[in-house]
């Protein structure tokens, strides 16, 4: 083997050292925060996730399945807006999809069925209804949204459990931001004759 060879040998057990290092100290250090438990998104920064319910239509149907990245929020904070998977507080071992509707600091107050985020009408209010089960109640007095914690709901209100009965998520539950499909913050129209099944 030539000298040529020999360094290139070098190199590469060099650089598949160097992405063991920064995959163990990713591991070690959880820069991203993920929770334990989900072991693709922790060793990867991506994991795939499928919903099983209603809450998020018509932005995600029942079935589909989403991409959820990790690095997104290395370095960064949730965004109002933000579709977010998180630690499901009734089970821990399970992920949950929501939408970020108010970050922490924010207040938060829904009135006649419409959420108000710092006294102003949040943008998903005048998404369209879907017949259905109620699952969550319709007016939440006004609430300041602590400190690391995110206020979070599904797109179809009214078939969504989410912060109105669990109450907040802590930083440290979210998994990642839902980058596939990407249509998802400019999707908020359905067809009027959809129905829900979910919670």
């Amino acid at each position: 083997m030539n000298g040529w060879g020999r360094l290139k040998d070098v190199v590469t057990a060099l650089l598949v050292l160097g992405l063991l290092a920064a995959e163990g100290m990713l591991w070690v250090e959880n820069p991203m925060h993920i929770p334990a438990g989900f072991m693709p998104a922790r060793a990867f920064g991506f994991e795939a996730f499928k919903e099983v319910d209603t809450s998020m239509k018509p932005a995600i149907s029942p079935g589909q399945y989403v991409l959820v990245s990790s690095w997104s929020y290395w370095g960064h904070q949730p965004q109002a807006g933000d579709v977010v998977v998180f630690q499901y507080p009734g089970d821990p071992s399970l992920g949950d999809l929501k939408r970020v509707i108010a970050v922490m600091g924010s207040t938060v107050e829904i009135k006649d069925g419409v959420t108000y985020v710092d006294g102003r009408p949040e943008p998903g209010s005048d998404r369209p209804r879907y017949a259905g089960l109620a699952v969550s109640r319709a007016d939440l007095p006004a609430m300041r949204v602590p400190a690391g914690t995110y206020f979070v709901m599904g797109d179809d209100r009214d078939s969504s459990e989410d912060s109105r009965n669990y109450g907040v998520i802590r930083r440290d539950r979210i998994l990642g931001k839902v980058i596939w499909p990407a249509r998802l913050a400019l999707q908020v129209h359905a067809r009027a004759n959809e129905t829900v099944a979910g919670r």
